[in-house]
C-alpha cells in the first residue's frame, strides 16, 4: 500500500497501481480524465480544456514546445487527417512487436477523421515542459504520497517486460500484464474514452482501454502520449490532450 492505495511489484523500475483513478477495484473503470487536469467532467472538447485557447487555432498557455504546425503540416491548417498514429503494437499472445504505418499519414481513415486544428504563432511563450507537473497530474492530486502518472518510457518499460493476455476479469473486459521478470500482475480494464469533438461520449468501453502518460508529445504539442490496449493487442500512440482517458498510477 502506498498512501490508501494497493500497488504491485512486477519488478519493474516504478510500482503499478492496482487500479485506475476513480476506480476502488482492479475491474471498476474509475475517471476519464483529460490530459493536464485532475477531475472528471460532463464534456471534452478544446473549448474547455485547461490551459487551451481557442481562436482561429488553438493555442496554449502551458506545456509548449516551439514545434509549429507549419513545421508540422506543411500543406494547410485544414488538411484532413485521422490523428491516433500507433507506431508500434504488440501482437497477442506475443513478444514480437509490429510495426504499424504512421496514421497521421492517412487521409481520410475512417468516419474518425477530423480537421487538425493546429498551434499557429502560439501567443503564449514556449516553456519546453514536456512532462506534467505534480498540480497538473491526476494520479498525485487525487492520490498523493508518491503515486504520480506514469511517463511513455515507463509505460513502454511495462509493455516490453510483461505478457499481455486480453481476458475477462468478474465480468469486464481487459488485459492482464503479467511481469516475464516475477510473474506477478496487474489487470488494465477497457474502459473506452470520452471526445466530444468527435462525438464519442463516451465510446469503447469494453473494447479498448485508452491510458495517459505524464509525457507530451513534442513533436505534435497538441498530443500527449498514451497506450491502447484491446483484444488485437497493445500499442503506444497520442491523443489529443482535450479527450477523457483512463489514468493508472505509479509509485515510486
Amino acid at each position: 500500500m502506498e498512501n490508501g492505495h494497493e500497488w504491485a511489484d512486477l519488478g519493474l523500475s516504478v510500482r503499478w497501481a492496482a487500479c485506475n483513478v476513480g476506480a476502488v477495484s482492479p475491474e471498476e473503470y474509475g475517471d476519464l480524465i483529460a490530459w493536464g487536469e485532475t477531475e472528471p467532467k460532463s464534456a471534452y472538447d478544446w473549448n474547455n480544456l485547461k490551459y487551451c485557447h481557442v481562436s482561429n487555432s488553438i493555442s496554449f498557455s502551458k506545456y509548449i514546445t516551439d514545434v509549429q504546425q507549419d513545421d508540422a503540416f506543411p500543406e494547410n491548417d485544414s488538411e484532413e487527417l485521422y490523428f491516433e498514429p500507433l507506431p508500434v503494437m504488440l501482437a497477442p499472445d506475443s513478444n514480437e512487436f509490429i510495426m504499424i504505418q504512421d496514421a497521421a499519414s492517412r487521409s481520410d481513415a475512417d468516419s474518425r477523421s477530423m480537421i487538425v486544428y493546429g498551434v499557429i504563432e502560439n501567443a503564449f511563450e514556449t516553456d519546453d515542459r514536456t512532462v506534467l507537473e505534480p498540480s497538473d497530474d491526476a494520479a498525485s492530486v487525487n492520490w498523493g504520497g508518491s503515486w504520480r502518472m506514469p511517463t511513455d518510457a515507463e509505460w513502454m518499460e511495462l509493455l516490453k517486460n510483461c505478457s499481455w493476455t486480453w481476458t475477462v476479469q468478474n465480468g469486464v473486459n481487459g488485459h492482464k500484464v503479467t511481469s516475464r521478470i516475477n510473474g506477478n500482475s496487474i489487470f488494465l480494464p477497457a474502459a473506452g474514452h470520452h471526445d466530444d469533438f468527435l462525438h464519442i461520449h463516451p465510446g469503447y468501453e469494453d473494447s479498448f482501454g485508452y491510458y495517459w502518460s505524464s509525457s507530451l508529445d513534442s513533436t505534435f504539442p497538441e498530443h500527449a502520449m498514451m497506450t491502447l490496449v484491446g483484444k488485437q493487442g497493445v500499442s503506444t500512440g497520442t491523443a489529443e490532450r482535450y479527450m477523457g482517458l483512463s489514468v493508472r498510477p505509479v509509485c515510486e
